[in-house]
């Protein structure tokens, strides 16, 4: 049935494009095949009730909306269904003749436009952000079974009251109808069963709903379902059952005996989010009841006087009944009289209920079969893992087969010079090609022939035999240039080495001869063994396995190296210190320079044009003073 189907699917694009098809089917049933042809006539003939269901959505569209096709934009079609004549036909039929737009590709647009939405809703890409919302398709109705609750609001037949109609999460809203503070007295009974609009039609999402029932004292259980109105008429007609979800929602009657057994007001909250699916995220119980409290009130003086023992209990403060006139004014008047009584204040108290998802139109895993199904993910996923191993294992060795395949059969005097066949056939006898190509041959009539089914292990166990042989061409064929190139390297390396140790006794003084030697033999030693390998490399052949390779060369040159890069780091000795004496007088030294410096620019110099004062003793003549040696 498989090839029937696949043949009639490409039988039916045919006749998107073609008046007429053939269909052939090669071993349909044994060894009989099936040969026809069909025309397009006779396929919308046959489609005819299939197109007509297409367009029905389209109409009833149109009815809800209230438009005629003429006040409608664009009509986009897409879905690959969309190409057949017949559909075409019968939309254009629902829109009164109108064409159809077809700008978008019919195949690429859904998954364009979901790429594209999630980018917009992501916070992660970076993108020009365009309003786009999704509404509810069909309407969902919610129905309350198990205890009678006593209604509130105005409305006796009114079974539920909705409390918040929220747009998009998180939006608060407030109550439609008010809630007698005791807990409903004087209602009327519910009916039970009643069906009330959870969320209508169209209601963009997501949303948040809440539903409110009041006079609730037991459990009970709510039951959402599709409104069987807003379905497509070919869902109605298979008699499908409409339940979407059911609740229980317990811990009622506990609930209500904590809080002095008051009947309440049970509150659903339901959310709708961008993935339309109904959650019932809480169920709690509020109750309102009257509190009893002492309140102190101020008692007025012409009551205080005419108050006696049998009164209400009346605090007086510090105020002493004993108190005379003239304590009365010297000290600060006393506080005002207060006295107790008695109030009465409405108390509100919310409690979580206990919420159990009981139907679903998709139910839950049990415990046993959720572990069943992980069990067969994990070995799908372990079936898949080994096939794309094998993939991989057999892709490579294929690819391994193939290229060396074409290098080593190729003529050494056509191949390009400096390429890498060149190099390959430049390093490897005839005998040794030939003898590789046996075995490559070999191997890829197993890949294609024997070994087609083989797992991943088989393939590279061959892949490793393979390159036991061809991985040491390969190397030769490398070292013709990594070889030359690591040697000119080394041989730079003792080029400066030997010059440091000449130029450094004198630019670098840290160095000490010690160092210098140790550098200068390090350099001659592996100026040394590179002349040695050298010489063992030039006696062999091309096709032979290499004296010495360039990693080879890396590592005897590696020591030198590094002494030579920590030796130029070596850093210059810093100066001795001074001894502590001569820092002292240095220091009093530079001190008693620093204080004549300071007394001479602070001694002031006389102006130029008026004479110098005489000095303190002299005459008026400007005789100097007698100078006396004796002692005092």
């Amino acid at each position: 049935m498989s090839k029937l189907k696949r043949q009639c699917k490409r039988t039916k694009e045919i006749l998107s494009a073609n008046a007429e098809a053939s269909i052939s089917v090669e071993a349909l049933h044994g060894d009989f095949d099936f040969r026809s042809s069909i025309t397009r006539e006779a396929f919308e003939k046959l489609g005819a009730p299939v197109f007509a269901r297409c367009a029905e959505p389209l109409r009833r569209l149109l009815a809800e909306a209230g438009l005629q096709p003429a006040d409608v934009a664009a009509v986009e079609v897409i879905g690959g269904g969309t190409r057949i004549p017949g559909v075409q036909a019968a939309l254009v039929s629902a829109l009164k003749g109108r064409p159809l737009d077809k700008h978008l590709d019919a195949d690429e647009t859904l998954a364009l436009g979901a790429g594209l939405l999630a980018a917009n809703l992501s916070t992660t890409f970076r993108m020009r952000r365009y309003g786009a919302s999704d509404a509810a398709p069909f309407a969902l109705t919610l129905t309350r079974e198990g205890s009678a609750a006593t209604l509130s609001s105005s409305s006796a037949a009114a079974a539920a009251e909705e409390v918040l109609d929220g747009g998009e999460e998180g939006e608060e809203g407030i109550a439609a109808g008010a809630a007698s503070p005791i807990g409903g007295g004087g209602g009327a009974a519910a009916s039970q069963g009643s069906a009330k609009v959870l969320l209508p039609k169209g209601k963009r999402l997501p949303a948040r709903r809440v539903v409110s029932y009041s006079g609730v004292s037991a459990d009970f259980a709510v039951t959402a379902r599709y409104d069987a109105a807003t379905l497509p008429p070919a869902v109605k007609a298979d008699g499908m059952d409409n339940l979407l979800a059911g609740w229980s929602v317990s811990n009622v009657a506990g609930a209500v005996s904590k809080l002095q057994n008051s009947t309440g007001k049970v509150t659903l909250t339901f959310t709708v989010g961008r993935d339309a699916i109904l959650v019932l995220d809480k169920a709690e119980l509020g109750i309102e009841y009257l509190e009893s409290y002492d309140e102190l009130v101020p008692v007025n003086s012409t009551s205080n006087s005419t108050s006696n023992s049998s009164s209400p209990v009346v605090t007086l403060g510090n105020v002493s009944g004993s108190a005379n006139a003239s304590n009365a004014t010297s000290s600060p008047p006393p506080p005002p009289a207060t006295m107790k009584v008695k109030r009465t204040r409405v108390r509100a108290s919310r409690v979580p209920l206990t919420v159990t998802l009981s139907a679903s139109l998709l139910s839950p895993l049990s415990g046993a079969l959720k572990a069943s199904s992980l069990a067969k993910m994990g070995a799908m996923r372990a079936e898949d893992d080994a096939r794309a191993a094998t993939g991989r294992a057999k892709s490579g060795l294929e690819a391994y087969v193939i290229r060396l395949s074409e290098a080593l059969d190729s003529d050494p005097e056509s191949a390009e010079p400096g390429s890498a066949t060149q190099r390959l056939l430049a390093v490897t006898a005839p005998a040794q090609r030939s003898a590789f190509l046996t075995q490559l041959e070999s191997v890829e009539e197993w890949v294609y022939g024997d070994g087609a089914d083989a797992d991943a292990m088989a393939f590279t166990q061959r892949l490793q035999a393979l390159r036991r042989m061809g991985d040491p061409m390969e190397l030769r064929a490398q070292e013709t240039l990594a070889r030359p190139a690591a040697a000119a390297a080394a041989r730079e390396l003792v080029k400066e080495a030997l010059a440091s140790v000449a130029s450094w006794p004198t630019s670098k003084p840290q160095v000490n001869a010690t160092e210098l030697k140790a550098l200068s033999a390090a350099a001659e030693g592996l100026q040394g063994w590179l002349s040695e390998r050298e010489g063992a490399q030039a006696r062999k052949r091309a096709h032979e396995d290499a004296a010495f390779t360039a990693a080879d060369v890396g590592d005897q040159s590696g020591a030198l190296e590094a002494l030579l890069a920590q030796l130029k780091r070596k850093p210059v000795p810093k100066p001795p210190k001074l001894a502590d004496n001569a820092t002292a007088g240095n220091g009093t030294r530079a001190r008693g320079n620093a204080t004549a410096a300071a007394e001479d620019l602070a001694e002031p110099e006389a102006p130029l044009d008026e004479e110098p004062a005489p000095l303190q003793g002299s005459d008026e003549a400007g005789e100097p003073p007698a100078v006396h040696d004796e002692l005092r």
